[in-house]
């Protein structure tokens, strides 16, 4: 009598629904890990502009007048981000003073930090400012 050996493993069909059921679940969750990224990039920026303003005062008190973005940056080990010029980057967000190189005399009498950087779409630009008031505003979108 012929008997046939029982065949273990998966056909053809049952693969191809697997592979079918995982590009959906990819194609729902890949757009919602960039607008992830984007909020926590934008969460990043803000929380560095909160302890840029926090070295400015701690600097006024020592030294009579504000900090410029080298010297923030400086304060902190050079950890804050890099510096290219007069700009500091950091998570995808650049971040520079207005003026762009303030004199002793303006940094006597306050500051303001700009950031820019691109929100979930990668084109809107995201804008944030910081003044001496303590105050951060976001300016677009």
């Amino acid at each position: 009598m012929f008997t046939c050996a029982e065949e273990r493993g998966f056909s053809l069909i049952e693969l191809l629904i697997v592979v079918t059921v995982i590009g959906i679940i990819s194609a729902i969750a890949i757009p919602s890990l960039a607008g992830a990224r984007a909020a926590a990039q934008k969460a990043n920026a803000i929380a560095t502009l909160r302890l840029m303003v926090t070295t400015e005062f701690q600097f006024r008190v020592s030294y009579g007048r504000y900090a410029d973005l080298s010297e923030i940056n400086q304060f902190h080990d050079n950890n804050i981000g890099a510096m290219t010029g007069r700009t500091l980057t950091r998570q995808g967000y650049t971040f520079q003073m207005i003026p762009t190189a303030p004199t002793q005399a303006q940094l006597a009498t306050g500051f303001t930090i700009a950031t820019t950087g691109h929100g979930p779409d990668g084109t809107t630009p995201y804008i944030f400012l910081a003044d001496q008031g303590g105050i951060i505003s976001q300016i677009s979108p």
